[in-house]
């Protein structure tokens, strides 16, 4: 769920944007989870929406994606 929905509760084009690049993170990672090990809590939330905290490439995407 993208940051904005949880800080807010308030969905928009942006969220349906970052929900499809998760999307594609997860089927070019394998069904890898994303950030994995990080427990979610309020302070992560938090530095989500203050860092960006972007996920890394996935193995199995070409840097044209």
């Amino acid at each position: 769920m993208a940051v904005e929905v949880l800080l807010n509760r308030a969905l928009s084009v942006k969220s349906d944007v970052w929900a499809f690049g998760v999307t594609l993170w997860e089927i070019f990672s394998m069904a890898s989870d994303p950030y994995e090990n990080i427990e979610w809590n309020p302070s992560f939330v938090f530095s989500l929406s203050t860092s960006g905290c972007p996920l890394l490439k996935p193995e199995y995407a070409s840097a044209e994606v």
